[in-house]
């Protein structure tokens, strides 16, 4: 983790020197947006109340899927 924190830190040093983003840095790119899912961390709380998290959640993201796992590890 560490020297990949520094190889980030450079790339956009690099890319705010010259104008560019990091994927414009490293090559072509293809896909100009990225679609995401919301997924949740909390494991502790009722299957009601992690619905409803989720759905305050995917209105303020706009995610296009959902993950939710439900009990304890």
């Amino acid at each position: 983790m560490p020297l990949a924190t520094i190889e980030f830190a450079i790339l956009d040093m690099f890319g705010k020197m010259s104008g560019k983003s990091i994927g414009q840095l490293i090559g072509e790119i293809h896909n100009t947006q990225v679609a995401v899912y919301q997924a949740n961390g909390e494991r502790d709380i009722l299957a009601e109340e992690t619905i409803e998290h989720m759905k305050r959640e995917v209105a303020i993201s706009h995610a296009k899927a959902v993950k939710f796992k439900l009990g304890g590890r």
